[in-house]
């Protein structure tokens, strides 16, 4: 749960609770079979009701083939002009799961280094740009449609 809200105070049963859950996956299956649990919860106390809204905000960014092959060009592009990319999941989301849920391939996170995120504490590297740049530079020259 990253939001949890109720009562007025600590001795006081509260007339209504609320909480808000970030649930992260790998799958769709696994997605599909969190929500069904989820949408499946009774209350347990008698007369008190639960009402569960929304649904998944992203769909996951699976793993398949041609994914595999995207990260194998991308890493070849980049030994080109020195540099390692290392494949990573974050456990995240962005647009990219939507264009990954079509079938589509999607290089994630090419952005400039950090930590930090969604924290007060976020923030990057300056001096992370000009690689990055020259990474993100390469592969949209010398890509290769496949």
């Amino acid at each position: 749960m990253t939001q949890v809200q109720g009562g007025t105070a600590s001795n006081v049963i509260p007339a209504e609770a609320r909480c808000e859950v970030d649930v992260r996956f790998f799958y769709q299956s696994e997605a599909d079979r969190v929500d069904a649990a989820i949408r499946s919860l009774e209350p347990m106390l008698p007369g008190s009701t639960l009402e569960i809204t929304g649904s998944i905000n992203r769909p996951p960014m699976e793993r398949n083939a041609r994914m595999e092959a995207t990260v194998a060009q991308a890493r070849r592009i980049a030994e080109g002009i020195g540099m390692t990319l290392y494949e990573d999941s974050a456990g995240g989301a962005s647009d990219g799961n939507f264009i990954a849920a079509t079938g589509m391939p999607v290089l994630d996170g090419l952005g400039a280094h950090g930590a930090g995120m969604h924290a007060q504490h976020e923030h990057i590297l300056i001096r992370s740009l000009t690689r990055r740049t020259a990474l993100v530079a390469a592969l949209m020259r010398d890509w290769q449609e496949f």
